[in-house]
C-alpha cells in the first residue's frame, strides 16, 4: 500500500501495461492495472485507461484525471486497444465475471477530445481440456 507522506493517506499505485500512440502521432492511449491504495477491506483493484496528448502527463487516477476515459475493476481480462484511425478508439473488454454475471464499467466515455471511443466485448476465454 503506498501513502502520501505529506498528508498520512493512501494514494493509488499503477503500472502500465500498454501504450498505444494514435496513427497521426497526436493521442496516446494508456492501460494501466491501479491499486487504489486503501488496503483492510476498502482496497480496490482496476484497469484503467487513460487518453492524453504525447507531451501530457497522467496526474492522478480515476474521475479525478481529466485523462480517464475508462475503469472497471480487474474481475476479468485486460482491456485490449485498438486504433481503427486517427479519431478512432476500439476499447475491448471483458464483459462477464468468472461466474457469468455482467460486469459494467465504472466509466466508459464515448468521446475525448477529437476522438470517438467505441467499446465491444472480449469473445469468451475458451478452456483448454484437463491434461492438455
Amino acid at each position: 500500500m503506498a501513502f502520501d507522506a505529506a498528508l498520512g493517506e493512501p494514494r493509488p499505485s499503477a503500472g502500465v501495461n500498454l501504450e498505444v500512440t494514435s496513427p497521426d502521432g497526436r493521442w496516446i492511449a494508456t492501460s494501466e492495472s491501479v491499486d487504489n491504495g486503501m488496503g483492510f477491506g476498502m482496497g480496490m483493484a482496476y484497469y484503467e485507461i487513460h487518453l492524453h496528448r504525447p507531451n501530457e502527463r497522467i496526474k492522478t487516477h480515476g474521475d479525478a484525471d481529466d485523462t480517464t476515459v475508462f475503469y472497471t475493476h480487474i474481475d476479468g481480462r485486460e482491456p485490449q486497444l485498438t486504433w481503427l484511425d486517427a479519431h478512432h478508439l476500439s476499447i475491448a473488454h471483458e464483459t462477464r465475471d468468472d461466474h457469468g454475471e455482467v460486469m459494467k464499467p465504472g466509466r466508459h466515455d464515448a468521446r475525448h477530445g477529437d476522438v470517438q471511443i467505441v467499446y465491444r466485448a472480449l469473445p469468451p476465454q475458451q478452456l483448454q481440456p484437463a491434461g492438455t
